[in-house]
């Protein structure tokens, strides 16, 4: 009779033990819930403030998530968006002192971003970011920050000898006091046809290439890259630096266009003596688009037409975005490009071009959002993407990229 009391007392310790373990359980988890809930109420309050161009709330909000949340699955994120709000800051303040603070503030944030997380997607952003951010301060005269500039020609091979001009043009204006005005207008004022021109063609593209509203690109990043370097090499044909001749291309004049991402190509094809089929070529320049392409839309955003914002991806993932603020360009494109595929008119080099990689690197849902206008415009699209070597080309590449990426992920199996 003695021996149902103790077991009754055995199984209420173990249920107490049981309960206080899941209740502990349940704290921690809460706990951790509400620490992630926090930071990403922060993060999201930044976000906000930086579209509204409220930077020093943006810092406020960040510099709070930073502290109070180290490790959090944002910490990247809010790095980055820190920096550059730190650098936007800067840029509103009148006295020189409080500019370049500022502008410091944000490189040592970039510095921790960049060696801290080296595997984020932020990386690309927070190098392009620092750059600028020591050009802007060595203008000022601070010649020391010339160590970043030097430290990612290598990893930026866009700025090359462009960049280095800038670096020595600002540190002989700063050895030189009385000549310091002359030297800026010299090194930062180029008179207009020394200037580094905008590629309209290639803001063209990548506009066709974006959703409007989402902010995302229609196609995957081998048909986008692809685009671009089809792009490029008709810019190199316009401007009679290049031609094509069975279908090859052949160098023709190697002297400087004034455009960053020409010139870079340009040193490429340079570089190869033998000459090489346009499909080599396409896919060639395409490994070193990506890099151009945030050029491109980085010069999107600093005309109005595109915003940067941080979006998720299945969800969990953050990934940027670039929403349409002023598709005004955009849509003029679209009625043009219609008007010549939907009323069956012959287009000019540039539109034939143009409807050649919607076709090739499948961008149709830019122009046709209805799948019945699209079905009607299918026939003249393709005939018209079958006249343009560029284009043809282009969709070669991507099918061959696409072909080895899949080897290589499912290598095949021999007995």
């Amino acid at each position: 009779m003695q021996k149902y009391p103790q077991k009754n007392n055995v199984i209420i310790v173990l249920l107490m033990a049981t309960l206080f373990f899941v209740s502990a359980h349940l704290v921690s988890y809460d706990d951790h819930g509400s620490t992630t809930g926090n930071a990403s109420q922060l993060l999201k309050k930044a976000r906000k403030a930086i579209f509204m161009k409220e930077w020093k709330n943006a810092i406020v909000f960040l510099e709070k998530m930073k502290d109070e949340f180290p490790g959090n699955q944002d910490s990247d994120s809010a790095v980055y968006w820190l920096a550059y709000s730190q650098n936007k800051l800067s840029q509103t303040e009148e006295k020189k002192e409080a500019r370049q603070e500022l502008k410091k503030m944000a490189l040592k944030n970039l510095d921790n971003l960049i060696d801290s997380f080296e595997n984020s997607d932020w990386v690309d952003d927070a190098k392009i970011l620092r750059i600028e951010i020591a050009v802007s301060l060595i203008q000022s005269g601070n010649p020391q920050y010339k160590k970043y500039l030097m430290d990612e020609l290598e990893n930026l091979p866009q700025f090359d000898s462009n960049l280095k001009k800038l670096v020595l043009n600002a540190l002989n204006r700063i050895e030189n006091e009385q000549k310091n005005t002359d030297l800026k207008n010299k090194a930062f004022t180029a008179p207009e046809n020394d200037r580094v021109h905008s590629n309209k063609l290639l803001e063209e593209f990548l506009l066709l290439s974006i959703d409007d509203k989402k902010g995302k690109f229609f196609a995957d990043s081998t048909r986008i890259h692809c685009g671009i370097a089809g792009t490029i090499i008709y810019e190199l044909i316009q401007k009679r630096k290049i031609v094509l001749e069975n279908n090859k291309i052949i160098l023709k004049d190697e002297s400087p266009t004034k455009d960053i991402i020409l010139d870079q190509v340009l040193k490429l094809i340079k570089k190869r003596t033998k000459q090489k089929s346009l499909k080599y070529w396409v896919k060639k320049i395409s490994k070193k688009a990506k890099i151009y392409k945030k050029m491109i839309l980085y010069r999107l955003i600093d005309k109005k037409i595109l915003t940067m914002e941080t979006g998720k991806v299945f969800i969990a993932f953050n990934k940027i975005i670039y929403p349409s603020i002023n598709p005004a360009r955009e849509d003029q494109i679209k009625i043009q490009l219609n008007d010549i595929i939907l009323h069956n008119r012959e287009p000019d080099p540039k539109n034939g071009l143009l409807i050649s990689l919607i076709y090739a690197c499948k961008l149709r849902k830019t122009i046709f959002k209805e799948n019945e206008a699209y079905s009607m415009a299918k026939k003249r699209l393709k005939e018209i993407y079958k006249k343009n070597e560029i284009g043809v080309a282009v969709r070669k590449a991507i099918k061959q990229i696409k072909a080895e990426k899949y080897v290589y992920i499912h290598p095949v199996v021999t007995q």
